[in-house]
């Protein structure tokens, strides 16, 4: 369904007009437009439905004075309002001598998501009874099992960005299906979910039978776990739980516009050593079928990958027009916005440890006691402090190289982020993906982000 809508090109004709009417009066001006909808489904044993997301779209036009940016948003995108947005720009905002941004290179282009299974091509009873089908599936899976439900959904992002240079379209398709196992031994009741999300189609649906599995077990592995002794251990991390720790080590706190606001010490390391030398770690809005990607930022910039950590230094922020202009820094791709009704903010992507040599058994091996935690589930940083925490629903222990029967639950991280990734000592040769969240900043202005990495043995307070 890679075609362009009419009202899509109107919308491109009708904000190339009005940036070259607002460039007669200012030295820069940009629109972006921005347009969600969707379908959500649910399947238990008793029930199942289906509800729409209900549609939002809405223009954005900014300028620049020459000292200041300035900008007003409408839902109402028909010509005659965009016009009249216009001219309350120039009655409002007056132009100053100064530098301005620069347009980039022209370029009009028009961009897809790849989707091996086009939902948008199925019937919403096709999909149900597919959904139907997995719940059925996984309730026959364990006599521990006292609900299965799946979940599903899918989310149409259409964007449209306009500049004297630049016209750009791209329309992204995320899917995400999650199945849910809920088990109990008649004492307590445990929760586990399997899934992900990807920017793709119904593909992400087809969940096999050996997944499931693995869910299931893990339920029931809760069922049996103990608390945690606190304290620091040798711990490997698995592919989620390091997507967690990038995200929330160099989440907000290498966003730049945390440094204009002094709200994030890693200001203070650029160009330092803040990780083991061989740690990389990348922010990449340009990986194929990742949730958390796109082809161009609200602010028309490309995608492309930007290399935060290298060999352990702190090289690279994140930043947006307004800050890399600011800081005087390299501008990145990741300028984005969760709709047109909400700022732009330097946001990350997909975030994640670049691959190292070391296999996962090796690393398993190399360790005489501690904690191998497979999965992770969520987090939380102090960008000001650069404290980090990070969650794993369970450990298994290892001892004498080998992983034992002790599970223990949950296991959270704690620590000061430089401390944790200095104490990074093997880095896994696979890398997996989480792309199930978003990101909010500051509680709100959410964006969809993915998360990942390989397996990290290093040294970490659990508890």
């Amino acid at each position: 369904m890679n075609v362009i809508p009419d009202y899509i090109q109107q919308i491109k004709d009708d904000l190339a007009e009005a940036v070259d009417a607002l460039e007669k009066h200012f030295p820069f001006a940009q629109a972006l437009f921005t347009e969600q909808d969707g379908i959500a489904m649910h399947v238990t044993a008793k029930d199942a439905g289906i509800a729409s997301i209900p549609p939002r779209r809405g223009v954005v036009l900014s300028v620049f004075n020459g000292v200041s940016y300035s900008e007003l948003a409408t839902s109402d995108t028909r010509s005659d309002n965009l016009k009249t947005l216009v001219e309350r720009l120039k009655n409002a905002v007056s132009s100053e001598p100064g530098d301005s941004p620069s347009p980039g290179d022209v370029l009009h282009a028009d961009y897809f998501s790849d989707c091996k299974e086009d939902p948008r091509t199925m019937s919403n009873r096709d999909k149900l009874d597919h959904l139907k089908a997995l719940q059925q599936r996984l309730s026959g899976m364990s006599s521990k099992l006292v609900s299965a439900p799946v979940r599903y959904s899918e989310r149409i992002d259409r964007r449209v960005y306009v500049n004297r240079s630049k016209q750009l379209f791209q329309e992204l398709v995320n899917t995400i299906c999650v199945p849910v196992a809920i088990v109990s031994d008649g004492k307590s009741s445990k929760v586990y979910h399997s899934g992900n999300g990807i920017q793709g189609g119904f593909e992400m649906a087809r969940i096999s039978d050996d997944e499931l599995a693995t869910m299931v077990a893990n339920a029931e592995k809760l069922l049996t776990a103990r608390h945690v002794e606190p304290g620091t251990y040798d711990v490997i991390g698995g592919p989620a739980l390091a997507g967690v720790i990038a995200h929330e080590a160099f989440g907000h706190g290498v966003e730049a516009d945390m440094f204009l606001k002094n709200r994030a010490m890693a200001a203070d390391y650029l160009n330092k050593q803040v990780a083991s030398s061989i740690v990389d770690l990348i922010d990449n809005p340009a990986l194929p079928g990742s949730s958390g990607s796109y082809f161009f930022d609200d602010e028309g910039y490309p995608a492309s990958e930007t290399k935060i950590l290298q060999n352990g230094i702190l090289k690279r922020v994140l930043t947006d027009q307004r800050s890399a202009m600011l800081l005087n820094l390299p501008r990145t791709a990741n300028a984005r916005r969760q709709s047109f009704a909400h700022k732009v903010y330097a946001r990350m992507s997909n975030t994640y440890f670049a691959r190292g040599n070391s296999s996962l058994e090796d690393m398993i091996a190399s360790i005489d006691y501690g904690l191998y935690m497979p999965d992770g589930s969520n987090g939380m940083e102090d960008p000001k402090g650069w404290g980090i925490q990070a969650e794993a629903p369970f450990a298994i222990e290892i001892r004498n190289g080998k992983l034992t029967d002790n599970i223990f639950s949950p296991a959270v991280i704690t620590g000061f982020v430089p401390d944790l990734l200095k104490s990074i000592t093997m880095v896994g040769d696979t890398i997996g993906f989480m792309g199930l969240g978003t990101c909010q900043k500051g509680h709100k202005e959410q964006v969809k982000v993915a998360i990942g990495g390989p397996a990290l043995k290093m040294i970490a307070r659990v508890g």
